[in-house]
């Protein structure tokens, strides 16, 4: 008499059915993750190239990171440069009509703005530090409060800032020394207003003789100030242009690491695809055949 043995064939069909599980939720978790490979050990030979790509592009995120932050110091730096150029050659043009027409009318009120407004810039502060006070970053660079103070503050005494710049690594083998002191700035600026102030006040009407005389010396400072405010604005421009150009070469080698990550790493979301439904299939044929199978008994062949 035949024997049917179908435990035998369960065990198989139950083996079968998992090992299809297993392939399913590894394409599964391929497709929810968008990657091929789940550990360096997936990559096989490739590994040495991918952890190199890795490493270099954490590298470079980092270095890009220090980028942005130096483009917005010098950003911040242009913005107060030429608020301060626009504003003190407004200044200029009013002390040059004033000289002209022999009036001095609005120029007290129009010193006294253009200092605070001078002030201001030299005293401009990012997250707390201040940008314009080199190594002294926690202690105002301008120190004189208003128009009226000038007088008593000599040049050498109103700025505390000093010439130390910051480094910083910008990318592959460049270090950029970037920074600009209050002095540096606007101690020939300080010196017109000091002129000014010291030959204060300038009433509506006619001036005084003495009123001429300082707004002439005044002029002549001015015009030094100002040729070197633009100097140092120029330079930090120069620098702003270097980053631009350092920070997309580091962009385009940032992408070739990302290219060579996702070669060896990324999946084939097509192929993904393709491989859950046959993989389900699969399964689903796997279950029907151990169904049939656990269904099996004598009567069937009586």
């Amino acid at each position: 008499m035949d024997r049917i043995a179908t435990i035998p064939l369960q065990r198989i069909m139950t083996d079968g059915i998992q090992r299809s599980q297993s392939r399913l939720g590894e394409t599964q978790q391929d497709l929810a993750t968008g990657r091929r490979v789940h550990s360096y050990a997936d990559l096989g030979s490739n590994a040495v190239r991918s952890i190199s790509a890795h490493s270099m592009l954490s590298r470079h995120k980092a270095e890009m990171q220090v980028s942005k932050h130096v483009e917005t110091t010098l950003g911040l730096y242009d913005t107060h440069l030429t608020n301060m150029d626009n504003q003190l050659t407004e200044m200029r043009t009013q002390m040059l009509t004033a000289l002209g027409n022999e009036d001095g009318t609005g120029l007290q009120e129009a010193f006294e703005g253009a200092f605070e407004r001078f002030r201001d810039s030299l005293n401009a502060d990012e997250g707390g530090v201040y940008l314009f006070g080199g190594s002294s970053s926690e202690v105002k660079p301008f120190m004189p409060k208003d128009f009226q103070a000038a007088q008593w503050n000599p040049t050498v005494n109103a700025f505390r800032s000093d010439g130390n710049q910051a480094k910083a690594t910008i990318g592959e083998n460049h270090t950029m020394t970037f920074g600009i002191g209050a002095r540096e700035a606007g101690e020939q600026i300080y010196d017109a207003f000091r002129t000014l102030s010291q030959a204060a006040p300038f009433k509506d009407g006619e001036m005084t003789w003495g009123n001429k005389t300082a707004i002439r010396t005044a002029l002549e400072q001015l015009d030094d100030g100002l040729g070197k405010l633009r100097n140092v604005n120029g330079e930090n421009g120069r620098k702003m242009a270097k980053l631009d150009a350092i920070t997309e070469a580091a962009e385009k080698r940032s992408l070739v690491f990302e290219r060579i990550i996702s070669e060896s790493e990324d999946a084939d979301l097509g192929k993904v695809a393709t491989d859950l439904a046959k993989h389900q299939a699969s399964l689903q044929a796997s279950y029907s055949v151990f169904a049939r199978l656990s269904s099996l008994s004598l009567t069937n062949y009586l």
